[in-house]
């Protein structure tokens, strides 16, 4: 999801997002939270991440603190 006037357009890439939501499978989890969670957190905009287990059926939220981190 985006926040950005700039992403409005967009069909593929969105450049500015403010959340994005993860569907974990077994074979992709350990990357969601581990190198692609790392790199989302460099992403400015970014205010949420979203992990949703479906198989556990747990959702687990990542926002930023008044710190930004």
């Amino acid at each position: 999801m985006t926040c950005k006037e700039q992403d409005r357009g967009a069909s593929k890439i969105i450049y500015y997002p403010c959340l994005i939501a993860e569907v974990l499978s077994p074979g992709t989890e350990a990357i969601e939270r581990g190198k692609k969670f790392q790199n989302y957190r460099r992403i400015s905009t970014l205010k949420k991440y979203i992990l949703i287990n479906a198989q556990q059926m747990i959702v687990e939220c990542f926002r930023l603190n008044q710190n930004g981190i």
